[in-house]
C-alpha cells in the first residue's frame, strides 16, 4: 500500500485543476483593428541594418517601427 499512498492525492489534484481550468486564449481583436493586409518590400543589406538599428533603439520590431514612422509622417 505504501507505493500507492499518494495516488489518491494525485487524482484529487488533477480533478481540482480540471474543475478550475482557465478558458485561456487571447481576447479577439476588433475587425476594424486587425492587421490582415501584407506588403512585401525589399531592402539592401545596409538599408535593413539601418532600419533594424533604429527599431532596436526604439524597442520595436522592424515592421512595427516602419508602421510607426509611416503614421507619424501622415502616410497612413
Amino acid at each position: 500500500m505504501g507505493k500507492f499512498k499518494n495516488l489518491k492525492q494525485n487524482q484529487e489534484i488533477k480533478t481540482h485543476r480540471v474543475a478550475f481550468k482557465h478558458a485561456g486564449g487571447r481576447p479577439k481583436i476588433e475587425e476594424s483593428k486587425r492587421k490582415k493586409e501584407k506588403v512585401f518590400v525589399s531592402f539592401t543589406t545596409q538599408e535593413k541594418e539601418k532600419l533594424k538599428a533604429l527599431a532596436e533603439e526604439n524597442g520595436l520590431p522592424i515592421a512595427t517601427f516602419i508602421r510607426k514612422i509611416l503614421k507619424e509622417n501622415g502616410v497612413i
